[in-house]
């Protein structure tokens, strides 16, 4: 009997065992039976998106299928325009429109760079000016465009927008015709100037003899026109500190007093010696260094070469920017500019007769003021622009005539206020905007201020400026 009974228990114990190799560590029953739905496989997912995209080499393989080459497109140029429209980062892949059929194709050969100039600023047909002789390509990028010309160095060309150092021009010569790119360093708005065809003589004059004189400076350049650029230095021509210089005019220059030279030519053993001219520059622009002693030149005789007439009067200038030159005429050499409401200093004013820029078929007379610069030299504006009444010219008052049509402005004590930052400076108390501004740190001449005006909510501070002339801003702008 014991041993039936120890027989069962055995038996209990190991069906208790076998059941326990059937839980988990939860004591949740293992599901051994199969799935019918197997475990999701990760999916690669592609962004949307919406954006042209190009071509980063010649000859980009596009592909109907991703995983084999079913329908396989080549296309041949860089710089081809595609539309993107989905794109993996996982598997560096794109799908694309292209002639309304979707591939797909390696990201690593797109490019997001905006070849054609799509988000550029518009300059609304600029004229600009080549500084150098440049390529015109078919994009923006020099590698994956084609140069289809060359504009010359000083030529003229239109510009229709600018962006990441490119321009997009407008380009037309010989089969090729069209919008296309170039290099904005090598433009300019200014086109240089070809001043071996520029003639100086009438601003010279030429003396009856030689004036030998001893170069002060270390160093002394030879020009081929009275100005200080890289384009007029005589190759390889310059006079040393002792040197005599023989010469045989005086005259006006850029910025300062000149001289014509005699300079020797090389010339063959045995052959006649020869001289060309050459201009040298005599001192610094303010003359506070001077290469060659400079000799007194009247002004009467510069005026009576002219044919003008000489005036000492200070004028206002009438336009937002008057050019100055360095001759009476349009295609003078640019000297610098004035603003609406400058004052300039004239000495003499005359007529000139010359060809019409615009139509070279006539003839057009104009004015022009010589007006003395800060620095003693003479320079040319236009008279057309100049007035002798500040209010004419600018809209501007005098003190009297603002005291007078503000009864809320006294007179001050004068002294020197600072603007705090930007100044909008105006003309009155109407706030008429003259143009002017004034910029943190400057400084001017209060003399006379408003009460509290509730209408602005302000008080009315009137200052003088350093060519003399009013204007009105708030007392909270300046220190």
């Amino acid at each position: 009997m014991k041993k039936w009974l120890a027989l069962l228990l055995a038996i209990l114990m190991a069906a208790t065992l076998a059941a326990c190799t059937k839980t988990g560590n939860n004591d949740t029953p293992v599901d051994n039976t199969p799935d019918d739905h197997p475990a999701p496989v990760e999916e690669n997912s592609y962004q949307v998106v919406d954006e042209a995209v190009y071509t980063a080499k010649a000859g980009v393989q596009l592909y109907k299928e991703l995983d084999n080459k079913t329908g396989m497109v080549t296309i041949e140029k860089a710089a081809t325009e595609l539309h993107r429209i989905r794109i993996s980062t996982k598997l560096q892949a794109s799908v694309v429109e292209y002639k309304a059929e979707e591939y797909y194709v390696s990201s690593g050969n797109l490019t997001t760079a905006d070849l054609y100039g799509k988000k550029y600023t518009a300059v609304n047909n600029k004229t600009m000016y080549a500084t150098a002789d440049l390529k015109v390509r078919t994009c923006a990028d020099i590698t994956l465009s084609e140069v289809v010309g060359v504009l010359k160095k000083n030529d003229e060309v239109t510009v229709i927008a600018q962006g990441n150092g490119w321009s997009k021009i407008a380009y037309s010569k010989d089969s090729v015709s069209g919008e296309y790119f170039v290099s904005t360093q090598y433009l300019s708005e200014e086109q240089e100037i070809d001043y071996s065809k520029v003639d100086f003589s009438r601003y010279f004059n030429e003396l009856s003899k030689l004036d030998d004189k001893k170069v002060l400076a270390e160093q002394l350049n030879l020009r081929v026109a009275p100005v200080v650029a890289p384009t007029t230095l005589a190759p390889g021509l310059s006079l040393k500190k002792g040197d005599v210089a023989s010469i045989v005019a005086y005259g006006k220059g850029d910025y300062a007093t000149w001289a014509i030279v005699l300079y020797p030519d090389v010339v063959k053993e045995g052959e006649t010696q020869t001289y060309s001219r050459y201009y040298v520059k005599l001192c610094a622009t303010d003359c506070s260094e001077v290469y060659i002693t400079i000799p007194t030149v009247a002004l009467s005789n510069q005026i009576a070469k002219l044919g003008f007439t000489a005036k000492s009067e200070s004028l206002f200038v009438t336009t937002d920017k008057l050019n100055l030159r360095f001759a009476p005429s349009l295609s003078g050499q640019y000297a610098g500019e004035v603003k609406k409401g400058d004052t300039v200093q004239v000495v003499a004013s005359g007529s000139v007769t010359e060809p019409d820029p615009d139509n070279a078929t006539e003839n057009v007379t104009v004015k022009w003021a010589m007006v003395k610069t800060a620095s003693g030299t003479y320079v040319y504006a236009s008279m057309k622009y100049l007035s002798g009444s500040m209010e004419e010219a600018t809209g501007a008052l005098t003190l009297e005539q603002l005291l007078k049509k503000y009864p809320v402005l006294g007179l001050v004590e004068e002294r020197e206020i600072t603007a705090k930052g930007k100044v909008v400076c105006y003309y009155n108390l109407d706030k008429t905007v003259s143009g002017v501004e004034l910029k943190a740190g400057d400084k001017v001449t209060l003399v006379a201020m408003s009460d509290y005006d509730p209408l602005d909510k302000a008080v009315w501070y009137v200052f003088r400026m350093e060519n003399g002339s009013f204007f009105c801003a708030g007392k909270e702008l300046f220190n």
